[in-house]
């Protein structure tokens, strides 16, 4: 995984823990919460190249791979959904192709993640995966 997302990953991770330790009123806990994931998103969009991603990027950042005919089609996990960049090219698991347009797919899930996906750039024969 990219040092960045890592650090990005763990910053958010301290800053929720931070929140339900210090905070103790749940509208102040959610208000922290909601600011740490704000800044953590901004960051985050800069990181990940949605339309040009390998397997092992999708792996890592917990896309699952769909089990239909296109063993490259890896679906988005929800937590990606708010930094997914609108004009980016999505395959929903029933084949249809579509270009986000911010509005146009849902948040209903599977396996956490969205019911759609992008294909990833899959290991050359003879590399190592």
């Amino acid at each position: 995984m990219k040092p960045t997302i890592m650090n990005l990953l763990t910053w958010y991770a301290n800053q929720i823990e931070m929140a339900c330790e210090y905070y103790h009123e749940p509208n102040d806990i959610y208000t922290e919460i909601k600011i740490a994931r704000d800044k953590f998103l901004e960051k985050l969009k800069d990181e990940i190249d949605f339309n040009n991603l390998s397997k092992q990027e999708a792996i890592e950042l917990r896309f699952v791979k769909w089990s239909g005919e296109d063993p490259s089609l890896y679906l988005i996990p929800i937590w990606l959904l708010p930094v997914l960049p609108v004009g980016t090219k999505l395959i929903c698991i029933n084949g249809d192709e579509i270009v986000y347009d911010g509005k146009n797919i849902d948040n209903d899930v599977r396996f956490g993640c969205l019911a759609y996906g992008v294909r990833v750039k899959l290991e050359k024969k003879g590399e190592e995966k």
